[in-house]
């Protein structure tokens, strides 16, 4: 991270774990074309993320690429106290019932089957929502004996945290 304005954010790029400049300059090229939920920027060292509100522009600083990006603003985050009401489910997914009742949670207590929930729908496997889950088996599947899966896990965390679908 290089500065922050608003919603202009500039980004220092000393090397690419996945990709590369084709990659970077085909995404800007075909911005109007990428699909909405395509259009974000997450850094993990702030732990946060925002849609772009324009295609980036990039340049050559030296070795690095210094990439200019215009975002929307921030996504209005829950406090967890204030989930609502939702089933319980237990460690293997299931509601159940207290007392001939099926079982409520609602605010912190909703909290760990909520991101449990999320972080167990994979990206393309909704017939309904496609687009909607995470990366996190590709991940693994293409990260797996490296010391990057942990950054890239994080960054899909963050990801379903900050960016809307």
């Amino acid at each position: 991270m290089q500065g922050v304005s608003i919603n202009n954010w500039s980004i220092r790029i000393d090397h690419f774990v996945a990709g590369d400049l084709s990659n970077l300059i085909r995404f800007i090229e075909n911005f109007d074309q990428q699909d909405l939920s395509d259009r974000y920027l997450i850094i993990n060292s702030l732990g946060d993320g925002r849609q772009f509100a324009a295609a980036p522009t990039w340049r050559k600083d030296g070795k690095s690429i210094e990439l200019s990006c215009t975002l929307k603003n921030r996504f209005p985050r829950k406090n967890a106290k204030d989930l609502g009401r939702t089933l319980a489910r237990d460690n293997s997914n299931d509601i159940f019932l207290v007392n001939r009742s099926l079982s409520l949670v609602s605010g912190i207590e909703a909290l760990p089957q909520k991101i449990r929930t999320t972080l167990s729908l994979i990206q393309d496997k909704s017939p309904f929502y496609p687009k909607a889950g995470n990366c996190i088996k590709e991940y693994f599947d293409i990260f797996d004996d490296s010391p990057w899966i942990l950054r890239w896990v994080k960054l899909e965390v963050i990801r379903q945290a900050c960016i809307h679908y």
